[in-house]
């Protein structure tokens, strides 16, 4: 995969990290980057599963999924 660096951001990348560490240096940075997103998911996902309005909404929805299906 390609992707296209800021060049600020490229700058420094090739001041302050040797040449044959910098896929290992950006690879670390993206999966750092990443745990910290997953956590954000995750807290919002159990944020909404314990949200009353939305388990509400759920509820009163259920009845509409199946009015005109066959089967």
């Amino acid at each position: 995969a390609t992707y296209t660096l800021p060049e600020e951001v490229l700058q420094e990348l090739n001041t302050y990290v040797e040449q044959r560490q910098r896929s290992r240096f950006v690879s670390d940075a993206i999966r750092r980057a990443l745990e910290v997103e997953k956590k954000k998911l995750e807290e919002a996902y159990k944020e909404a599963a314990l949200d009353a309005n939305r388990l509400n909404e759920i509820e009163e929805w259920k009845s509409t999924d199946i009015e005109g299906w066959d089967g």
